[in-house]
């Protein structure tokens, strides 16, 4: 009599709109907290800790090698979640347990009064520690995106909205760093920039509790298959999670492009703040602009599932990279020219501010969309590790999308850092910081200190406003070149081949569940060969011909 089998297979579990929600809307607390570190934390430092050209090297140098440090420490992290099973699941306890570490360190580093080498040496140390807690509640998060949806509509929408609710925070962070952390209304509202951040921090780091107890009340874990005993002699959990990188092609091939990408992302915030002061004056407000209109391009994931069902996601890469390179282009002419030839604070100035805003913006559009795609090319080298492998995971290749994150946000404040110290913007921030803890420690009022920073920018020289706007448009466009050419050649995993990869194994699965037992080679035949016995030698050699040349033609046709 012939069995059914009851096995779920990929693309026949849906997603429930309990788990949609509470998932993406659980990105918002998060993503603001990782802003007011990644993007907000060094203006803060320039501001606040009276740092010379040398304390800020020694800086920049800690920001390199932590994120270096803590994106090499995500694989671990990735294989202490594979190796997890508790009655909530794998991932949500580490979620929390990283949320709750990450606060405090982010308190510490916000709320500590210490200045120059003393201040060096502290942060050092907390920057260490933001990084791992990070991690853990990164990895977790991420990870779990894939195991909560395999149906290609449910994993589309489930990334759509996830990334909407980071854009959000993300949105969020940006604004109330750059509205309310210095300028008019810090000082109208806190009486100086020091005090405003202590605030804002300490809002960020309650939201992100909050956003992240829902995600963990709310979304329902799939049922966990038993572990794996561990063969004596056979591989570590840390080495089987750099076997499934290394032995994942087209994992690697998006790895690649996502490194480019976030490299090149990164910059355009990291110098935006310094040239909006040195260009347009002390102003949060102006800064708040160019950020938001810039972040709020992100709404473009709305649609994402819409393009998605009428073009393919190479055609969808296509249009998203002419889009950045068409903002940055144009983002970096009328800066130029507008800064050559326009009265500084004149009226036509300030109506070409608003335009240079909205090129920025038009790149951000086309980067946001690229992303998208990216993140879910990531999604479907769960499948495809499956079906070369026999396991998914999840947690170990969800482990590159921040690990790529955190080398290229090493890789751009590594820019960062050093363009400052090349155009002498350092000179000037901490001039700005003596001013501020003049302000903070009650020795002048708020009027007193707008003055002087008025004056210190005024006295600024003009060229360093110029090379700042070369800086935060060329670059990008450099990096993200190569992330794209790196993801058109190398990534082959198209919404055919994938639909084929979920095809097979479901093939293999049903097979297995009729086999009663059987060893694997009795019960297959061709059309398993890519199913991997437990006992299989590394260096074996997988009958894996979905990504052959052939296919790839027919495909590139089809597009």
């Amino acid at each position: 009599m012939e069995q059914t089998s009851t096995i779920k297979v990929p693309g026949e579990e849906r997603l429930t709109k309990r788990n949609l929600w509470g998932y993406s809307m659980g990105g918002i607390g998060r993503d603001m907290v990782y802003q007011l570190v990644n993007t907000a934390l060094m203006t803060f430092m320039l501001i606040s800790k009276n740092l010379n050209a040398a304390q800020v090297t020694a800086v920049t140098l800690i920001f390199v090698f932590c994120r270096i440090f803590d994106g090499c420490n995500d694989p671990l992290m990735g294989a202490i979640i594979e190796r997890t099973r508790t009655r909530f699941g794998k991932f949500k306890p580490w979620m929390m347990i990283g949320m709750i570490t990450n606060i405090v360190v982010v308190c510490l580093m916000f709320f500590v009064e210490l200045e120059g080498w003393n201040w060096v040496i502290f942060f050092g140390f907390m920057y260490l520690l933001w990084g791992i807690t990070y991690t853990m509640n990164d990895i977790s998060y991420w990870g779990m995106m894939p195991s909560l949806a395999s149906h290609p509509t449910d994993r589309n929408n489930i990334t759509t909205l996830a990334n909407i609710g980071a854009g959000i925070g993300a949105g969020l962070a940006i604004g109330a760093t750059s509205l309310f952390g210095y300028g008019d209304l810090a000082n109208t509202i806190f009486g100086n920039s020091i005090t405003a951040y202590h605030v804002i921090a300490a809002v960020i780091c309650v939201v992100f509790a909050a956003c992240q107890t829902m995600t963990f009340l709310v979304v329902k874990e799939k049922p966990l298959p038993p572990l794996e005993p561990r063969v004596k002699g056979g591989d570590g959990p840390l080495k089987k999670i750099f076997k499934t990188i290394f032995k994942n092609d087209q994992l690697l091939a998006v790895a690649g492009s996502m490194l480019f990408y976030n490299v090149g992302a990164a910059v355009l915030n990291l110098f935006s703040t310094y040239w909006v002061w040195l260009r347009y004056g002390y102003q949060g407000f102006l800064v708040t602009v160019f950020s938001l209109l810039t972040a709020c391009s992100a709404v473009i994931i709305i649609v994402y599932p819409w393009l998605s069902k009428r073009m393919s996601r190479r055609k969808i890469a296509t249009i998203s990279f002419s889009t950045i390179i068409i903002g940055y282009s144009l983002l970096l002419i009328i800066g130029l020219i507008t800064g050559a030839t326009l009265e500084q604070g004149s009226q036509a100035d300030m109506i070409c501010f608003y335009f240079i805003a909205i090129c920025g913006a038009i790149a951000f559009f086309g980067q946001t969309l690229f992303y998208q795609v990216l993140t879910i090319s990531i999604a479907n080298t769960v499948e495809y590790n499956d079906l070369k492998t026999g396991s998914r995971d999840e947690g170990a290749i969800f482990s590159v999308r921040p690990f790529m994150a955190k080398m290229g946000s090493a890789i751009g404040v590594g820019i960062q850092g050093l363009g400052l110290l090349i155009l002498g913007v350092d000179v000037i921030t901490k001039a700005i910081s003596n001013v501020e803890n003049e302000a903070y420690k009650g020795l002048i009022n708020s009027e007193e200190q707008m003055a002087k920073v008025t004056e210190i920018l005024a006295g600024a020289d003009s060229n360093m406003s110029q090379w700042l706007i070369v800086f935060m448009t060329v670059i990008p466009m450099l990096f993200i070149i190569v992330g794209f050419t790196i993801y058109m050649t190398k990534y082959k995993i198209s919404e055919e081949k994938y639909d084929e990869i979920c095809k097979k194994i479901a093939e293999r699965d049903a097979k297995l569940a009729t086999a009663n037992g059987a060893p694997i080679d009795e019960v297959a035949n061709d059309e398993i060969a890519f199913a991997v016995p437990a006992d299989a030698d590394e260096n074996d050699e997988i009958d894996f011909a979905i990504l052959s040349d052939e296919t790839d033609a027919e495909t590139s046709d089809n597009e």
